[in-house]
């Protein structure tokens, strides 16, 4: 899976493509989060994105 980078800059505002996987990382790769839920810690974003297209989330 190829990861893009997708930027619109200013002097005031940054615009940047947030992808599912990129929002849903932050809690389920946090091990003081995943203590409390029945999924283990994910520690790869690309078995995220796995998991993420397998369930069809979107």
């Amino acid at each position: 899976m190829e990861a893009h980078n997708y930027e619109l800059k200013t002097a005031h505002l940054l615009l940047h493509l947030m992808t599912i996987a990129n929002a849903v990382w932050k809690w389920v790769s946090d091990k003081r989060v995943a203590k409390y839920m029945v999924y283990p810690t994910y520690t790869d974003k690309e078995r995220l994105s796995y998991e993420i297209a397998i369930h069809d989330f979107v």
